[in-house]
């Protein structure tokens, strides 16, 4: 019996030859195809693996960027804030200016004033001195009085020159 089944079996197994071979070239290809996968699993994985580390030096920088940035905003509003209170500063100085060189005309007008004032009044005293010396001999209680006055008028304008300059 075994040899009547060897012809029948070895009939079958040569039919099945020319597929098994095929299918054994198959499966090579497949397992060549299998290992380049494997080969480019593992390229992506190491690809993968580098991008991660790639990103996490990416995220350290951004943040590193923005504390940098965010300084220089700060640093940015500081310079602004000072440029604008020196610009107050230099219009306040300006006004300051303005109002102090306003006050020095006037006190150069009233200077004038008290000046012209006081010569009248010397001219008068004078006017006086001459007639009374002319006319008729008052005595030493007039000559005192005009020498006083006299006195006062010259202490007078000697104290309203040195305030003009002290106000210069």
């Amino acid at each position: 019996m075994s040899g009547e089944h060897e012809p029948s079996l070895n009939g079958r197994t040569e039919r099945f030859l020319p597929e098994a071979a095929t299918l054994l070239r198959e499966i090579e290809r497949s397992r060549e195809v299998l290992a380049d996968l494997d080969a480019a699993a593992s390229a992506c994985a190491d690809r993968i693996a580098a991008l991660r580390d790639e990103s996490r030096r990416v995220d350290r920088n951004l943040g590193l960027l923005g504390e940098r940035r965010n300084a220089l905003m700060e640093a940015i509003g500081e310079a602004r804030r000072r440029a604008c209170d020196a610009r107050a500063e230099a219009q306040a100085s300006s006004a300051l200016k303005a109002a102090i060189l306003s006050d020095l005309r006037e006190l150069q007008a009233e200077r004038e004033r008290v000046v012209a004032k006081l010569a009248s009044i010397k001219d008068g005293l004078k006017r006086i001195e001459s007639e009374k010396t002319g006319i008729m001999p008052v005595g030493k209680r007039q000559s005192e009085l005009l020498g006083k006055a006299h006195s006062l008028i010259k202490e007078a304008h000697n104290r309203m020159e040195l305030s003009i300059i002290l106000n210069k």
